[in-house]
């Protein structure tokens, strides 16, 4: 029989934590207010996490910048100036270089380091925030070329981008993740060295930033080292608002496809708001529906896989509000006989009849619970500790989590409040996603 919430020892038996009955996990930090971050006199935002016998370092920079923020005729300013960025550090070895990737709320530059290394590349990001960056026109040209190649790219010859922004652009029009993330090429086309170097001195400021520092340090020293670096950078400037609009012109959601051999059908899913109180029911849900479709659908058809176009994504941790469904029809040349637009469709609605209407199963539950609450567990629990101090690539996705908590603004709660969502809230929440309303299908198909 199913229990009627996802109690404190099910969210335990979810992160491989125990408990005594009553009492809760004694290896969880509970942080209050916002997971205690620091503030230096810049105004930049800090918190670093020791992790006990680890060799490495991740350090993570959230500028609240990114494509929210994109002034209106510049769609894609935040995303060239960030592969500006990129291409400053391709001089350098790779483990040595700042990755730099641009979301709807924030850039998020990441690297990940010998403990020994810590201070020197904070200092560089120190003087990176500080202004210290070339603008040559060397390099915004090339910059530029590279922008305009993805962008053409995810346009005219990889599947899963262009149904991915033609979804965010219909479900999310009227807001300031309605635009197409990736830029408007016209409108990048025009944009002037000089108005790069604007957006970044405006921008790209201490006092718009959240570091996480996370690894084999001791949170005292790295700290000092955190108000040392950041402790004054100039006058500070206005954070950037976010805005509204769509250059991209009409969105279309069903056309033809010079580059498929096959049916692409994705479905979107609109998410209620982060504070809305159906917004983790929903969080979970979505655990069950990505449960579904890989045991639904099992293993790709053809290419899926470099079309970019997963059975399922969403990507709540980078403040995206909207849940994605694909599936491609088989093309005759993968050992599947042909299948056409109305039979991939059928399949994907089959799927979504039986989400709405038999109740998950408890693995399933269980299964979604688990990756909400290990998304949520911020600071990093004891496992989790333990973990990234024997594999060090761990260390700079979950320094990034807590990074981006910060920005978008969960509550500390949520890891906690995740044990206590009803069961009947999850179907409720499935029942509700799932609705014919909430529901925007989308396809290419082979051009004829």
């Amino acid at each position: 029989m199913m229990p009627a919430v996802l109690t404190r020892p099910l969210l335990a038996l979810c992160c491989g934590l125990t408990t005594v009955a009553g009492q809760a996990p004694t290896t969880l930090e509970v942080v209050h207010g916002d997971f205690g971050f620091a503030v230096t006199p810049s105004g930049l935002r800090y918190k670093v996490v020791g992790v006990p016998a680890a060799t490495h370092v991740a350090i993570v920079a959230a500028v609240r910048v990114g494509g929210w923020h994109d002034p209106v005729g510049q769609t894609g300013l935040t995303h060239l100036l960030n592969t500006q960025v990129t291409l400053t550090q391709a001089a350098r070895p790779e483990p040595e270089r700042w990755s730099v990737r641009t979301t709807g709320p924030a850039t998020v530059l990441a690297v990940t380091c010998p403990n020994a290394a810590v201070e020197t590349r904070l200092r560089e990001l120190g003087r990176f925030l500080a202004g210290e960056l070339p603008f040559d026109a060397d390099l915004v040209a090339r910059a530029k070329a590279q922008v305009l190649m993805l962008a053409d790219d995810y346009l005219h010859l990889v599947p899963g981008p262009l149904l991915f922004e033609t979804a965010r652009r219909h479900v999310l029009a009227g807001t300031p993740a309605g635009k197409q993330m990736f830029g408007v090429p016209s409108e990048m086309k025009a944009i002037e060295p000089a108005q790069l170097r604007a957006w970044f001195g405006t921008c790209m400021r201490p006092e718009h930033t959240t570091v996480v520092v996370m690894g084999g340090v001791e949170p005292g020293p790295a700290g000092d080292v955190c108000r040392q670096v950041f402790a004054a950078a100039g006058e500070r400037t206005k954070a950037a608002a976010t805005t509204v609009h769509d250059g991209a012109g009409e969105v279309v959601l069903d056309r033809q496809h010079a580059r498929v051999a096959a049916p692409f059908v994705t479905v979107a899913i609109k998410a209620p708001p982060l504070d809305d109180p159906r917004w983790l029911p929903f969080v979970i849900a979505m655990g069950v529906v990505n449960v579904r479709c890989h045991r639904t659908f099992g293993s790709y058809r053809g290419r899926e896989a470099e079309a970019m176009f997963p059975f399922f994504w969403f990507d709540y941790r980078h403040g995206d509000a909207f849940a994605l469904i694909n599936r491609r029809g088989a093309s005759g040349d993968d050992g599947e006989s042909p299948r056409d637009l109305e039979a991939v469709r059928g399949e994907l609605r089959a799927l979504i009849k039986r989400l709405r209407t038999v109740a998950p199963e408890m693995t399933e539950v269980r299964e979604a619970a688990f990756e909400a609450a290990s998304t949520l567990m911020l600071p990093p629990y004891e496992g989790q500790l333990e973990a990234m101090a024997q594999h060090p690539g761990l260390l700079l996705p979950r320094a990034e989590l807590l990074a981006m908590a910060d920005v978008l603004g969960f509550r500390p709660s949520l890891q906690y409040d995740i044990g206590k969502v009803p069961i009947g809230d999850v179907h409720r929440a499935l029942a509700l996603a799932l609705a014919d309303a909430n529901l925007v299908w989308l396809s290419l198909v082979p051009k004829e």
